[in-house]
């Protein structure tokens, strides 16, 4: 009843979803027992608010709130003019939700405490996705990263290589070939060796993508170098 707020009727799925018989709802106010609302506030009534599926809460009978999409819609019965609300649980989709929420913020708190730098890109020239770690190794001004474009950060990465043209090369053939995966070394200017590896990014059976992890093994680099010159001096 729009004036008096109380419940006429209920509908047995109603009722389950209330956690309540028929005869305990009918004759109840709805705020504060199935409508967090305040009395004074209702959003139809009061506020002048359209429900038409809307996300909304309902109060059940143990207290708990669950989750719903709602209409609310004017109606006649039993001759007087009601509020008719339909509704439909959504409980499960919002716990998935809250489950892939939590599910990306740990992928995201682990791609971010690797030390390898990693890189994401759609296999068609666009950079999807890259931690601090690779624009650390790498050196990339945030300008450049901006724009998304793997060959604008390829022209700004490739002059700090010792041998460019090699890498360059090995890049084109791994984005000319989606299924291949690839590794090696490469050599900074300034002396960093860094070791890479690059594998498809899969979605099912689809490639979607190339990922590419560099890994700082500079000072293992040296001292193998080291090593080897000792070796050759015995």
């Amino acid at each position: 009843d729009p004036e008096t707020h109380l419940i006429l009727d209920v509908n047995e799925s109603a009722a389950r979803m209330v956690g309540q018989s028929k005869s305990e709802i009918v004759g109840k106010l709805c705020h504060q027992f199935v409508c967090p609302a305040e009395c004074g506030k209702c959003p139809i009534t009061d506020l002048k608010q359209t429900v038409n599926q809307s996300e909304r809460i309902l109060l059940k009978s143990d207290g708990t709130m669950l989750p719903i999409i709602k209409s609310v819609t004017e109606e006649t019965f039993q001759g007087h003019t009601c509020l008719i609300e339909s509704f439909v649980s959504i409980a499960q989709q919002k716990n998935v939700e809250e489950d892939l929420k939590e599910s990306l913020s740990l992928l995201e708190a682990t791609f971010e405490a690797t030390a390898d730098g990693i890189l994401v890109t759609d296999g068609m020239g666009k950079i999807k996705n890259f931690n601090k770690q690779f624009k650390e190794l790498w050196r990339l001004p945030d300008s450049v990263l901006a724009t998304r474009d793997d060959d604008e950060a390829l022209s700004v990465a490739l002059p700090q290589l010792s041998d460019p043209d090699a890498f360059h090369t090995r890049v084109r053939e791994l984005n000319s070939q989606p299924k291949e995966e690839g590794d090696g070394i490469i050599h900074f200017r300034d002396g960093r060796v860094l070791e890479y590896y690059s594998k498809p990014q899969f979605i099912g059976e689809h490639i979607v993508g190339r990922v590419w992890s560099f890994h700082d093994i500079t000072e293992k680099h040296h001292t193998q170098q080291k090593q080897e010159r000792l070796l050759c001096q015995i």
